[in-house]
């Protein structure tokens, strides 16, 4: 397994461990049995199946329509990739989270990450399956990682999904800022 998943789950679980001890990370107020089954589920079939099936499938895709572009920004600068995915990964993905509260039909496969009473990593990845296949910024990061830029993913990946877990966490780790 790759350091960056690794650590991904790492910070994941060391969230819900601090809510389990905390703030109950399976006994939040009004929680349903439902509710579990929905965030087990979605969890397990966003991280295991369906995001690395999307980025998976831009990289086989553009290896057919454009395999001449396989690994073309090696080799440029760290920051400029970070920005790279910065723009094309957390931007776009900002604007089709927007898109999903302002399209009925989006948002029908967004509802279930509001649908809950509470707050807590659970939610992270609480979503219809098919938000994440149609997610932009997942086929744009795909697309990134084909030009060449998986060494800067590794690396913006655990941030990303770090801020993304504690924006999501219960846990009041940022009143003192």
């Amino acid at each position: 397994m790759n350091p960056e998943i690794i650590a991904i789950f790492g910070i994941y679980f060391g969230f819900a461990l601090i809510e389990a001890f905390r703030t109950g990370l399976f006994r939040k107020p009004n929680q349903t049995r439902d509710d579990a089954i929905v965030e087990i589920v979605s969890t397990v079939a966003t991280l295991g199946i369906t995001q690395p099936f999307v980025v998976a499938m831009s990289a086989v895709a553009l290896g057919v329509l454009l395999p001449q572009y396989a690994g073309a920004l090696t080799g440029i600068n760290y920051f400029a990739g970070f920005l790279l995915f910065l723009i094309f990964d957390d931007f776009v993905n900002y604007l089709y989270h927007r898109a999903a509260h302002s399209n009925a039909w989006l948002y029908g496969l967004h509802r279930a990450h509001h649908s809950g009473e509470y707050m807590g990593v659970r939610v992270l990845f609480r979503n219809n399956v098919f938000y994440y296949l149609l997610a932009p910024h997942l086929w744009a990061s795909g697309t990134l990682i084909y030009l060449g830029l998986g060494w800067v993913y590794a690396s913006y990946l655990v941030i990303r999904v770090t801020v993304s877990i504690a924006s999501h966490s219960d846990v009041c780790w940022d009143r003192p800022l």
